[in-house]
């Protein structure tokens, strides 16, 4: 599994530079903008470099295509989570694939597709970054003849599309921001992104250099109407506006203009993330629900901070038996933790009923208002509050959820309001949970505290295993190249103790397999399982 920021961004960009806005995608409104170029540009060199954060996986997911329903050239996510740069024109040709998944769906990727058909060297024809990181392993890796010129890109007689390929086909389901393509250049993401030296995290920057011809930088800003001088914007100097299509700006759950970035970065209802064994997958952009199914539990992306007054809004289109609220991070079960305002007007908490009050009906607006400085939840609908405080235990960390009551019935549908557009009933003092919102934490980098180092064994009595970057108070080590043991050495034993994570045995002492904790690394021994010659760990 890729992760890409698997934290979210929680400091100011490097700079400053901060992205306002995003736009939500949508399959099911077929939402894409379109644009055909006035004139030709350059059919060999280009670079797409885009933000994109996932809500929908396993499915192809287009964010950029040039061309008609077949051929084209579509830059996507595959079925199995790639990323790739191909053409298609009744197969598929020039196809670079990473074998890299793509399946955080809780935070957003800076993806580079960079190309250069005049390049000598194959593999430097077409590029891919990730998060500034370059991918180097491919599943497909049928990179174009030297001087190939792609017959749709910058073509005046093929259309741009964002959001989907060809004509309503392998929509993206998700948001995208900060869309830069250069035609004409070969580009790195140093021209778009930088690293956080606080964070260590890769962040945007404002690109600086020329466009060509039909280059273009989409952000998304101006949601004063859906047309292509306004949502479809061109923001860069060229003026190569985009046809919106399908997008609403409308105040309402029905919104695809959001504040969520990568520099500000919201919850959204998680599709890799459910009740004992089932997932749940959400829609329209990971805000609507549509519970099939009493374990299909949607949670939050993102957990409640410890510290804090947060509120959210679920909006019931259809309450059937939901239930609204959140509970403990580290609780798996259905209804043993947690706290709910009920379809038929009950409050409870952890599994007991603990209030009666007013029903839920269709087109309620619920409240959830956490008040972890009072240590208190209160439920309101549509505005009022419902009932009275409910306590909530101290440096518990709670996620949101909905529940489906009962199995019998129709599905609960509606939407839920994290904050990425305004909120209906906004009650004072309690802020939309966001990464630009919540505490700082404690470490900022986790390279300082975690690290992964691969190494190979000699079979030697000693062999000191350094590059770790700090002195480790716990390792954690496995033999790749074939099956065996793990071996788990902490400081507070002491380096020649180990436990082993799939046995129920005690420590074992024993110094043939790991010797000390040291300065920037550990020192294994002889033995096969940890120092074997030529085996990989």
């Amino acid at each position: 599994m890729a992760l890409g920021n698997p934290l979210p961004l929680l400091l100011s960009t490097v700079g400053g530079y901060e992205i306002e806005r995003s736009l939500r995608f949508n399959s099911a409104d077929t939402t894409s903008l379109t644009r055909t170029p006035s004139s030709n540009g350059n059919k060999r060199t280009w670079t797409f470099s885009g933000w994109v954060k996932r809500s929908k996986l396993g499915a192809i997911q287009t964010f950029f295509s040039a061309g008609s329903d077949n051929p084209d050239v579509i830059i996507k996510f595959t079925p199995d989570d790639e990323f790739e740069v191909s053409r298609y024109g009744g197969s598929y040709q020039n196809q670079v694939t990473s074998a890299q998944k793509f399946r955080d769906a809780s935070g957003w990727y800076h993806l580079v597709a960079a190309v250069d058909t005049t390049q000598s060297t194959a593999s430097n024809r077409v590029r891919m970054y990730v998060n500034g990181t370059e991918i180097t392993s491919f599943t497909n890796s049928s990179y174009p003849s030297e001087d190939y010129e792609y017959p749709e890109i910058n073509d005046t007689g093929f259309s741009n599309k964002i959001g989907r390929h060809g004509s309503t086909s392998q929509n993206f389901e998700g948001y995208l921001t900060e869309l830069n393509f250069i035609d004409g250049t070969q580009l790195t993401p140093s021209s778009f992104g930088e690293t956080n030296e606080d964070t260590g995290q890769w962040v945007p920057k404002k690109y600086a250099g020329s466009y060509g011809t039909n280059g273009f930088h989409l952000n998304f800003s101006d949601n004063s109407g859906t047309t292509a001088t306004t949502l479809g914007k061109d923001s860069s100097s060229n003026g190569n506006n985009f046809t919106p299509n399908n997008f609403s700006v409308a105040a309402g759950v029905g919104n695809d203009s959001v504040i969520d970035t990568p520099t500000n970065n919201y919850p959204t209802l998680n599709s890799v993330d459910g009740y004992s064994t089932l997932s749940y997958e959400p829609s329209n952009g990971g805000l609507d629900y549509n519970i099939s199914d009493t374990s299909a539990i949607p949670y939050s992306t993102i957990a409640i901070p410890t510290s804090g007054k947060w509120y959210a809004e679920f909006t019931a289109t259809d309450i059937e038996t939901a239930a609204f609220g959140f509970k403990p991070i580290d609780d798996f079960g259905l209804f043993s933790e947690g706290y709910l305002y009920a379809y038929h007007g009950k409050i409870w908490k952890n599994n007991s009923e603990t209030q009666t009050v007013a029903a839920i009906s269709d087109g309620d607006i619920i409240g959830v208002a956490v008040d972890r400085s009072a240590q208190t939840v209160q439920f309101s609908k549509n505005g009022t509050n419902i009932g009275n405080t409910e306590a909530l235990v101290a440096g518990t960390e709670y996620k949101y959820w909905i529940a489906r009551w009962a199995s019998s019935g129709g599905n609960p549908q509606g939407s839920v309001n994290f904050g990425q557009r305004a909120f209906s009933h906004q009650p004072t003092g309690f802020v939309g949970l966001c990464t630009s919102e919540v505490p700082e934490p404690t470490i900022l980098k986790g390279s300082d505290h975690f690290n992964t180092v691969l190494y190979t064994g000699d079979d030697a009595s000693t062999h000191a295993i350094t590059g770790v970057g700090f002195a480790p108070n716990l390792i954690w080590v496995k033999r790749r190249s074939q099956s065996g043991n793990h071996f788990l050495v902490d400081s507070v034993r002491g380096g020649t103790k180990y436990l082993s994570s799939e046995s129920r045995d005690a420590e074992t002492n024993d110094n043939t397999v790991t010797k000390s904790l040291d300065a920037d690394g550990f020192t294994v021994g002889s033995y096969d399982g940890i120092n074997g010659d030529t085996k990989t760990f």
